[in-house]
């Protein structure tokens, strides 16, 4: 892959740490904030874009622990992003792991594609030329992806449709298209992408 913009892109990690002194909270969080851009106002938008969903999750587990919440839950939130440079398209996919005392955690991904050059966000559509039917194209591949791994898709009607703002990102060359768990299958598959 060429090199472009995105790899010259200065990101910023802001951590989080806050452990509850009861040792029934746990947020352990490192998120991306972008220097680079030349256009303050794109950048601003997107730093604050992300620190938003951040701090929501985060205020989130705050609010629902008081005096009242027993030492033996653990309520944790722990985030973590990687940078994925393709050119000047760049892809941070922050990785979210959000415990509120059940057995099992939720994890899922945010995901923030950037064109580096144009200073804008970007979506599948802004990646394929106009004349291709890239939503088609996508849908056979991953019915065919989860045909050979036996994975039942849809309650076993397959994937027949994109979300709008279909989360993805571009890592060497290649599309992944992200889904969390239990979006368009059991929720034992895991994250699909």
């Amino acid at each position: 892959v060429e090199e472009g913009l995105a790899e010259k892109a200065i990101i910023k990690t802001v951590p989080i740490l806050e452990n509850a002194s009861s040792a029934n909270r746990i947020i352990d969080v490192k998120y991306p904030s972008i220097q680079s851009f030349n256009n303050k106002d794109f950048q601003n938008y997107v730093n604050n874009s992300i620190t938003d969903v951040i701090m929501a999750y985060k205020d989130e587990i705050m609010v629902i622990i008081d005096e009242e919440t027993p030492d033996t839950a653990l309520y944790t939130y722990r985030a973590s992003y990687k940078k994925y440079a393709n050119g000047d398209y760049l892809s941070l996919v922050i990785s979210n792991d959000y415990q509120t005392g059940g057995i099992r955690s939720n994890t899922w991904k945010d995901i923030y594609n950037i064109d580096m050059r144009k200073e804008r966000i970007f979506y599948l559509e802004d990646i394929f030329p106009a004349n291709i039917d890239f939503e088609k194209v996508i849908l056979s591949e991953i019915n065919e992806q989860a045909k050979s791994r036996n994975y039942t898709l849809m309650n076993g009607a397959g994937l027949t449709e994109l979300n709008n703002k279909q989360k993805f990102f571009i890592d060497e060359g290649k599309l992944i298209i992200y889904f969390d768990p239990a979006e368009i299958a059991p929720a034992t598959y895991g994250v699909l992408q």
